[in-house]
């Protein structure tokens, strides 16, 4: 008898877990590109998941603990992973870029060049190089800013 209520109380407070998932779906579905998320972590914990609810109905033949580890890799693992993944990849696709110029003033090579008038696409949040000098690349929107800013 005091099984039987046991069992109950364990469904229904697995049961209750699942909306805690909501809000925690509801983060990575609003968030940007989901750069918190680790991909691989969330895809292990499901493997886990999955194998230890492989065990629970061959060695133990519980369907109430299979369909709770069941519920649990797929709504809190698997969804998570399948989101976070979709919002990273899409935000390597679409890049942030912006035009860079070399901040060079003077001859280059030595004296090759007259002057350095690299212009390059690249992605933004890094620092770079000058391919043709090996000066300093800065955001042409800086430049520009500069050289209004000495007029």
């Amino acid at each position: 008898m005091v099984e039987h209520y046991l069992t109950y109380t364990y469904g229904i407070s697995q049961l209750l877990i699942f909306f805690v998932y909501a809000p925690h779906l509801l983060t990575v579905i609003r968030s940007e590109r989901a750069d918190a998320i680790s991909v691989p972590a969330q895809l292990s914990f499901f493997t886990i998941g999955a194998i230890s609810a492989l065990y629970m109905i061959v060695v133990n033949k519980d369907p109430l603990a299979t369909t709770v580890i069941c519920g649990h890799i797929i709504i809190g693992n698997l969804s998570t992973a399948l989101i976070a993944f979709y919002k990273q990849r899409k935000a390597n696709l679409v890049m942030d870029t912006q035009f860079f110029i070399c901040s060079s003033t003077d001859a280059r090579n030595n004296g090759l060049l007259p002057r350095c008038d690299t212009r390059i696409e690249l992605r933004s949040g890094y620092a770079y190089n000058c391919p043709t000098c090996s000066a300093p690349l800065i955001a042409e929107a800086a430049r520009e800013k500069t050289e209004r800013a000495k007029r």
